[in-house]
């Protein structure tokens, strides 16, 4: 009677203990089956739309750059709008081509005026106006009994000189020291006499004779006359590449305002934590560059 009352005891408390499990096992399960439906929740939401955070996006694209800017500041300093416009190697040559240009202007414009300086001291020294105007006495030029060879008055001499050339020649004497001046002695035949290597020239002769000397002094001259038009060519060369800096300009910026697009972007995603056994919103951050 005994022994069946134990047995009866146990038989109940194993019931119990496996009723106990069981019940746990179920709890657990649901628990489980509770956070997977959460997490398929918020991702069907995420999908559909409902909780949309992938939405949430910040966009940026860069500032477009104005076309009339970068024509200013080419057209001022050429290469400043390509830098504004962020196009280095074209601001670096049309920048690198105006100071290459200006060298040249201040180079060549000294080396006309050192070459003036000479022709005009070789003038000086080698072209004397008493000498001319005793020839015009000498060769009885009409007009010619007004003229004192030995006068020490230049520009009284010069009048007097004039008088008797606009009576004989196509050109009369500029004062000393004018740009004119220099050019006719060398230019006309009639201020050949004037030169110190003219010897027998004579009114039947003046017209057809040569000296080396006044050939030497037309070639310096020329000479000075080149430096400056290579300085004058240069300032011309400046002008225009102002102004095709000011148009390349342009189309350098409205070229990158069609063709960049920089774009940065987050977006945030569900990410399954199995650490921490949760879903987890998380971040994302995109970039383009698009030129």
């Amino acid at each position: 009677m005994r022994l069946k009352k134990l047995s009866a005891a146990f038989l109940f408390l194993a019931l119990a203990f496996s009723a106990l499990k069981a019940q746990e096992n179920a709890i657990l399960t649901s628990i489980s089956s509770q956070k997977e439906n959460a997490r398929l929740e918020l991702s069907n939401k995420l999908v559909a739309g409902e909780i949309n955070l992938k939405k949430m996006t910040v966009s940026e694209t860069e500032k477009a750059k104005s076309p009339v800017l970068a024509a200013v500041l080419s057209g001022v300093v050429p290469g400043a709008g390509q830098f504004y416009g962020k196009s280095f190697v074209k601001s670096a040559i049309f920048f690198g081509i105006e100071a290459g240009l200006w060298i040249v202007n201040v180079v060549f414009v000294k080396k006309g005026d050192d070459q003036t300086t000479f022709y005009e001291n070789y003038a000086k020294t080698n072209w004397d106006i008493h000498k001319y105007a005793q020839w015009l006495v000498d060769q009885s030029f009409t007009g010619s009994s007004g003229i004192n060879p030995n006068n020490p008055d230049l520009n009284a001499l010069r009048l007097s000189i004039n008088n008797c050339e606009s009576q004989n020649f196509s050109h009369t004497l500029p004062p000393d020291g004018d740009q004119q001046y220099y050019e006719v002695i060398g230019k006309y035949q009639n201020y050949t006499a004037g030169w110190k290597e003219a010897v027998g020239i004579t009114k039947s002769n003046y017209e057809f004779t040569k000296l080396n000397q006044v050939d030497y002094y037309m070639t310096e001259r020329q000479r000075a006359n080149s430096y400056y038009n290579v300085g004058t060519y240069s300032l011309i060369a400046v002008m225009a590449n102002h102004i095709v800096s000011a148009i390349d300009a342009v189309l350098t910026v409205n070229s990158r305002n069609e063709k960049l697009n920089l774009k940065g972007s987050v977006s945030f995603e569900p990410v399954y934590s199995y650490r921490q056994d949760r879903t987890i919103v998380t971040p994302f951050a995109h970039l383009s560059l698009n030129f």
